[in-house]
């Protein structure tokens, strides 16, 4: 046999314990880390923060992808809650870009309240902000519907709101936003209409 094989199998014979027991640990500090990364970038991470807390929005780029931070200083990434923009084609394009635009403008390193809207059998974990600005509060959610820059989804919502119904039904009258551009419109009743057919 070669001497060189003849020394590996000498030394794996006699550092076989440590050696395996090296590779267990080197293996579970990796795994362990792995764990670590996936929580934090589990959507579900969102559920350490409890409704009501205080968070600064630190950045937007659409409706369901928003950035806080927490008084931890960490950030998490979230959605709003009960508000969806469809995407066919080009059709809602200059109302994502309002409604991106209008949060930015508002709410963008403001500090808000948070409100959980978990949804059943879903590993997204939406949320309800309320933004507190010179002592009144505002609903973020409520805002994008009034003026037309979102529609409203009961499916993404936990429980059905009457006031966004409401908001959407004038939004609608006033022809504001979505429901000022025909081809937008159209669109949007198909959507709605299928939601109502998903409803339980």
């Amino acid at each position: 046999m070669n001497a060189f094989f003849r020394k590996i199998l000498i030394f794996l014979d006699r550092y076989a314990i440590s050696g395996l027991s090296l590779i267990l640990l080197a293996g579970a500090g990796w795994y362990t880390l792995g764990v670590l990364k996936i929580t934090e970038n589990n959507k579900k991470k969102l559920c350490s923060l409890k409704s009501g807390d205080k968070v600064t929005i630190t950045g937007i780029s659409g409706l369901h992808n928003i950035t806080v931070i927490d008084r931890m200083n960490k950030n998490k990434s979230t959605g709003l809650a009960g508000v969806f923009i469809p995407d066919p084609g080009d059709v809602f394009i200059e109302f994502k870009k309002g409604s991106k635009e209008y949060l930015e403008k508002n709410f963008l390193n403001k500090d808000c309240m948070i409100f959980f809207e978990q949804l059943p059998k879903s590993d997204f974990v939406p949320v309800r902000l309320e933004c507190i600005l010179n002592g009144k509060k505002r609903d973020i959610t409520l805002e994008l519907i009034e003026l037309g820059f979102a529609l409203y989804n009961p499916s993404l919502h936990s429980k059905k709101s009457i006031r966004y119904l409401d908001s959407e039904y004038k939004a609608r009258l006033g022809r504001r936003g979505i429901w000022g551009n025909q081809k937008a419109t159209d669109a949007a009743v198909i959507f709605k209409n299928r939601w109502k057919k998903e409803e339980p």
